[in-house]
């Protein structure tokens, strides 16, 4: 507007209407501006050529031209937010996630990652709506960060929880129930993890337990058969969860990318970090390159299409790890040779490369092939073999046929044993001075773990 104003003696309030054609490129409007800004820069000095030529930046500047206030304040919020990403990362993130738009959720929970945040799962006793901070390096997934949760069982479950804490399953459908599903969507979520290790289980038990329940407090309302209501009531108490092993790691998996984007409470990735380890020249998700790689990562999100042309088929789908995801093809030439290695959850090694379309990242497959997770031992120190008896029943519920061996460490012989049984992550244990996870060692001595003896050979 001043260059208008200066150099093409154009007045003030004319200058705006130059501004207003200019960002919205209307030349017809800006003709008669045209020639008298020309004119006015050839008498400033430039030859005609050198001032078309600054007209036709002129023009190709106001596709992203903004006035001077608005850029300033623009600069000013970009250096607050960059200070306190830098500084304070958790509670910026916390913050984001609580002010985002749910779809935004999972990338958001991927730079938590990036940063070593972690984002703790939702719990019924813990959680609040909004996400929450739980120290320097962690945060808390917030109630209403689960896809189709509304704000009424949200509120019903902390108004139950102001009177006094919720201690179990039966309790909160007494005090702090709202509808099925609702109570679906947070089963699914792992709100109720800390009472029950099986969500599928659970999703079929409580309906019919809260059946009774309904039953009772609709006889109790009534007034007319008071036996009747007890009788209803005793049913609902001893109405009993059957106690089964976990879900499957896959189930978990597919329960958390339904209702909250992405999951929490296993890293499916984990299993596979002694595969990078041992083929240095393989990468995870996270660490590809520009141009050729070999990625180890998880097959999510997966859509076949037919090409109309011959009908042959092709595949998109995004191939993720623990923290970071990237979109990926698999055109038809490939696909028909390696569609039997490629399908939805499943982990595999894909060779290809990596390339930039119009700012976005895209991951085109040369090769696929199929992957075995290779799982570390976990250990678990104990005063002595005899405590086993006491734990046993408490890690069978993390049983996973394809998990870490599982070794028990007596603290008063030093002798290591080994369990018949395999585990999934044992970290949402609470761990005590008697009871604890060990880095795996052997220590060469027989196993007898009460089902099973083997050997384990002398550590180097």
């Amino acid at each position: 507007m001043q260059i208008f104003h200066d150099i093409g003696g154009i007045s003030l309030s004319e200058t705006d209407y130059v501004r207003k054609a200019i960002t919205k490129k209307n030349g017809g409007a800006l003709k008669p501006y045209q020639s008298r800004l020309l004119e006015g820069l050839v008498q400033d000095g430039m030859t005609a050529s050198q001032a078309d030529r600054f007209w036709k930046e002129l023009l190709e500047f106001g596709r992203y031209a903004f006035n001077r206030s608005h850029a300033a304040a623009y600069a000013r919020l970009a250096y607050i937010t960059a200070y306190l990403k830098y500084h304070d990362p958790a509670a910026y993130l916390c913050a984001l996630l609580n002010h985002s738009d749910k779809k935004r959720i999972p990338i958001l929970i991927a730079e938590c990652r990036k940063y070593h945040i972690d984002v703790l799962p939702p719990d019924i006793s813990k959680s609040e709506s909004n996400f929450i901070l739980c120290g320097p390096k962690a945060l808390r997934f917030g109630l209403s960060g689960i896809k189709g949760l509304g704000s009424a069982p949200i509120e019903k479950i902390m108004t139950a929880r102001k009177e006094r804490p919720l201690i179990s399953m039966k309790d909160f459908l007494e005090r702090a129930f709202e509808d099925n599903r609702s109570t679906d969507l947070m089963v699914k979520a792992g709100v109720f993890d800390c009472w029950t290790v099986n969500r599928s289980q659970l999703l079929t038990w409580y309906p019919n337990a809260n059946q009774y329940l309904g039953a009772y407090k609709k006889e109790q309302q009534r007034g007319r058969n008071p036996q009747l209501a007890k009788l209803y009531r005793k049913q609902f108490l001893q109405s009993i969860l059957p106690a089964t092993q976990r879900d499957t790691i896959k189930q978990i998996l597919t329960y958390e990318k339904q209702v909250l984007g992405c999951c929490l409470s296993q890293k499916p990735m984990c299993a596979y970090q002694a595969v990078l380890q041992r083929n240095k020249t393989w990468r995870s998700v996270s660490d590809v390159l520009p141009g050729a790689n070999t990625l180890i990562g998880a097959v999510e999100n997966m859509k076949v299409i037919r090409r109309k042309k011959d009908g042959k088929e092709f595949c998109i789908f995004t191939l993720q790890d623990d923290a970071t995801e990237l979109e990926t093809v698999c055109f038809a030439d490939v696909y028909e040779r390696v569609k039997e290695k490629v399908d939805e959850h499943k982990v595999i090694k894909a060779a290809g490369t990596l390339k930039e379309e119009q700012g976005k990242q895209k991951f085109i497959i040369q090769d696929v092939e199929g992957l075995e997770p290779i799982c570390e031992p976990v250990t678990v120190s104990v005063p002595s073999i005899t405590a086993w008896k006491e734990l046993r029943p408490i890690l069978k519920q993390y049983i996973e046929p394809e998990g870490s061996i599982l070794l028990i460490q007596d603290r008063t012989s030093g002798d290591i044993y080994q369990a018949s049984f395999c585990v999934g992550s044992l970290q949402a244990l609470e761990w005590n001075q008697e009871f604890y996870l060990l880095e795996a060692k052997a220590a060469g001595c027989t196993l007898d773990v009460g089902e099973k003896t083997e050997k384990i050979p002398k550590a180097a």
